[in-house]
């Protein structure tokens, strides 16, 4: 990457706390942002877990991003976890807390316990801004009290209340707060007198909101130095007096038929006063045109100076420099509303937003999608247009290089052609680094959009991604200059023959391709190439032959939709630890196979049977093979090393490259068998032949659909195994005839149930430990337990703990009479610290199983 873009380093790490912070605080309500920056670094974690402003709001933060994905009681649980391990987090650190924002739902005496800690230990901490907002039934629930300890919180500056009672000793007791500007109170009960107590106690205090508070019938400020008071409707006042001689607004909203006793000759600076009678309407606004203007200043000044003693408002983000900036503003590509916010808030920022080096225009994703609820299709995409073509003009009239160009929209004239050919060549000539271009187009009416000859000499280019857009004319026998091209990607295009060589041949350090529904050619063939590293060929491409000389390749990847398969020529990629191929099935597979020495994940998902296939390879870890009936499929595997192996006898025609992943939780021997119907008779024994013939398998899986009846009519004696695992999610009726089945088929050492939302979690573990002893010689064989990382000895102290009805995980461990009770907790340990990796799991689905 050329230094004159965009220097890759770490900077924004290494700005001070406190700038960090105050970056932090523009993500309060992005909880997902924030959990994401805590998992950066080291660094990031200790910033996260020093952040003195903690915000907590459930409906706002959480229910709102999570709801279409979760339902309401598990997001209400993540949430109490995610404010006891941040407010954890922050107690640990010696500083200080500048802010609590709280808003949720108190459904029981737990969680009213949970909050009353939290708050208490962040008074203890120098709290300056309090804002809780409690929800609670009042049919099962009383309302939230604060506790004492607010009375003595002296830093506080602000303290908003909503739905929470005041302590019991505030009248009376002792209260310190000697900071105090701002009291907001609504929807709690407040006692005769406790209005004139808290203003005394409060000698900084200058504003007061009050609304639908009840429980007395006088406010009362004496001899204070207060500047504002809201008093909205809610509150049925008899008498208002007021003894304040700085006040210089104050507005009351009365729900009486009778009105109030007003006493406020004191008030001699009074500039705005309102007062309302509502009967059930909305509030009114009154104030004279001058008088408005005066008050909008003094407003102004006011807020200004209660910041100053809150949150530093300055503007440091501006202050940073330019590539940071830019940093920052590509997490925003996507919205462009903001985008052009931002661009109009100073010279600063409109300097900025034109220099951005990354140009990014999606119609659809960044478009339609915000526009599409106010305007209709057409204005919004005359609109679009008109903001390419103004945004690639001021980046050009920059003296700085391009980085990124991602555009995609749909050309519907040759006007629109015209734009697009004239701006991507004059983003092409800024030292473009990484493209990405996909036009749609109405074949009907208007040609496919041709790329110009500008392309061929764009030397500083990284990434080239390529959708429904025909290659420059000239690129076969013209001057390529792909000289730092490392990614290749062509989607629904033409593509000559002969093109893939000559592209191959131009680009010295390319390193992946990537081919998907491109037509007009029927070789790829890539010649001494000895940086490729990755090749995926997707469907919609109809090869007949594969030629690549690359003895770096790793990757391979191939979908034909051919009745016949192409020939491939890869003898030379003597590295390829990945190949996977979807289609009819190769000729002379196993001496294709044996090219490989080094191969790690093969997937083969074959069109049509295959008689057999030798595998013999030490560094293989993961096979997978579709669509082979293995009633007449011989399989020999001398594969020391394997992992997984998934078998599948349907052909799924995709490639699912995601599960060729390595999973390190595993040890040797794991089988997976997914079948489209009912695991017969004849299938389970040529599958017991074949666990008996390669012994490596220790664990096993059954995907699908398991017939319960025709398994019982297995002859087998059960097969040997270390660990079965059961995720039950069944009831007992169900879970009884699934157990015999399981324990028909297998004799394991150990047993282990995942119970989720069970009301007879004893019933399950009763009849289990019964199951269980039946399988081995009576008297000789002892069955221990382990819940959730505790220990038990016997059936009957297992029984006495509570069981969580939601979620519960319970290990049985047989064991031999005899051994000391010291062995057997240390067998269980091993057990149970290694139950991901020695695993047994037979998952039955309640929709998919025929019971």
């Amino acid at each position: 990457m050329n230094e004159n873009t965009i220097d890759t380093t770490d900077r924004i790490s290494m700005l001070p706390d406190f700038i960090l912070h105050h970056i932090l605080s523009y993500l309060q309500k992005d909880i997902k942002t924030r959990v994401r920056m805590s998992v950066l670094s080291k660094r990031w974690f200790t910033l996260t877990a020093s952040f003195p402003i903690l915000y907590f709001h459930f409906y706002r933060a959480w229910f709102r991003q999570m709801s279409r994905k979760y339902d309401y009681k598990y997001i209400r649980e993540m949430f109490y976890k995610y404010v006891d391990h941040t407010v954890s987090r922050f107690c640990d650190r010696n500083i200080s807390a500048h802010t609590l924002n709280i808003s949720a739902d108190i459904m029981n005496l737990e969680q009213k316990e949970l909050f009353g800690r939290y708050l208490d230990l962040f008074l203890g901490k120098g709290l300056h801004v309090m804002d809780i907002r409690f929800g609670h039934d009042p049919e099962y629930l009383s309302m939230f009290r604060l506790s004492n300890t607010l009375l003595s919180a002296s830093s506080l500056i602000s303290l908003t209340l909503y739905k929470c009672e005041l302590p019991s000793s505030l009248i009376g007791g002792v209260v310190k707060f000697k900071s105090l500007k701002l009291l907001s109170l609504a929807k709690l009960p407040i006692e005769e007198g406790a209005i004139e107590y808290l203003t005394k106690s409060s000698p900084v205090l200058e504003e007061i909101f009050l609304k639908c508070c009840y429980g007395f019938k006088t406010f009362c400020v004496k001899r204070h130095n207060l500047q504002k008071v809201e008093i909205y409707h809610g509150i049925r006042l008899e008498r208002i007096d007021v003894d304040a001689p700085n006040l210089s607004y104050f507005l009351l909203e009365s729900n009486k038929e009778k009105a109030p006793s007003l006493f406020m000759g004191s008030c001699k600076k009074l500039t705005t006063f309102c007062y309302s009678r509502i009967a059930g309407g909305c509030p009114f606004s009154f104030i004279d045109s001058k008088l408005g203007k005066r008050l909008t200043r003094r407003d102004a000044a006011s807020s200004k100076k209660m910041n100053e003693n809150t949150i530093d408002t300055t503007d440091r983000i501006s202050m940073l420099p330019d590539f940071i900036l830019h940093y920052i503003l590509s997490y925003l590509q996507k919205d462009i509303k903001t985008r052009v916010r931002m661009s109009v808030l100073s010279k600063r920022w409109f300097t900025l937003t034109a220099s951005f080096p990354i140009l990014y225009f999606h119609f659809y994703r960044a478009w339609f999608r915000q526009m599409s609820r106010k305007y209709d299709y057409k204005y919004i995409r005359e609109m679009f247009y008109k903001y390419v073509d103004h945004t690639v003009s001021r980046f050009c009239e920059q003296n700085i290089s391009a980085h990124t160009l991602n555009i995609s929209g749909d050309i519907m004239n040759l006007e629109q052609k015209e734009l697009f050919g004239r701006c991507l060549d004059l983003v092409l000539g800024k030292g473009l680094q990484v493209m990405d271009i996909r036009f749609g187009h109405d074949p009907e009416y208007l040609s496919m959009f041709r790329l110009s000859n500008t392309l061929l000499s764009a030397s500083s280019l990284t990434s080239l991604t390529l959708y429904k857009c025909e290659l420059p004319s000239s690129l076969i026998g013209g001057v390529v200059k792909f000289k730092s091209l490392k990614l290749l990607s062509l989607a629904k295009l033409p593509i000559e023959e002969g093109v893939i060589e000559y592209l191959t041949k131009s680009s010295p350090v390319l390193e992946e391709i990537f081919l998907k529904c491109c037509y007009g050619f029927k070789t790829f063939c890539v010649k001494r190439h000895h940086n490729l590293q990755k090749v995926e060929i997707y469907r919609g491409i109809r090869l007949e032959r594969i030629d690549v000389d690359a003895p770096n390749l790793s990757y391979f990847l191939l979908e034909s939709d051919k009745d016949k398969a192409p020939s491939l020529f890869m003898g030379s990629c003597k590295k390829l630890t990945t190949f996977c191929y979807s289609g009819f099935p190769l000729k002379r597979l196993n001496d294709f196979l044996s090219n490989f020495p080094f191969i790690e994940n093969l997937y083969l998902d074959l069109s049509s049977h295959i008689n057999n296939l030798k595998l013999s390879n030490q560094f293989l870890t993961t096979l997978r093979l579709n669509s082979c009936d293995l009633k007449e499929f011989d399989l020999c595997l001398c594969t020391p090393s394997l992992l997984l192996f998934e078998y599948c006898d349907f052909f799924s025609g995709s490639c699912v490259v995601s599960l060729l992943r390595k999973d390190s939780s595993l040890l040797n021997g794991c089988m997976k068998w997914v079948t489209a119907g009912p695991l017969d008779i004849l299938q389970f024994q040529k599958l017991r032949q074949f666990l008996e013939k390669n012994s490596i398998f220790k664990l096993l899986k059954f995907e699908d659909i398991i017939d319960v009846e025709v398994l019982k009519l297995i002859q087998f004696p059960p097969y040997e195994l270390e660990h079965v695992e059961l995720d039950c999610i069944f009831e007992i009726p169900v879970y009884a005839p699934l157990l015999d089945v399981v324990l028909c088929c297998c004799r394991p050492r150990s047993l282990t149930l995942e119970l989720d939302n069970y009301t007879d979690i004893g019933d399950v573990v009763e009849y289990t430990y019964e199951k269980l002893l039946q399988q081995e010689d009576e008297g000789q064989t002892n069955i221990y337990f382990s819940k959730d990382e505790q220990h038990f000895s016997d059936l009957n102290s297992l029984l006495k703990t509570p069981f969580h009805p939601s979620s519960c995980k319970i290990t049985f461990i047989k064991e031999e009479v005899g051994l000391s009770n010291l062995s057997v907790m240390t067998e269980v340990h091993k057990v149970t610290s290694t139950l991901e990796k020695w695993i047994l799991c037979l998952a039955f689905w309640r929709s998919r199983c025929n019971i």
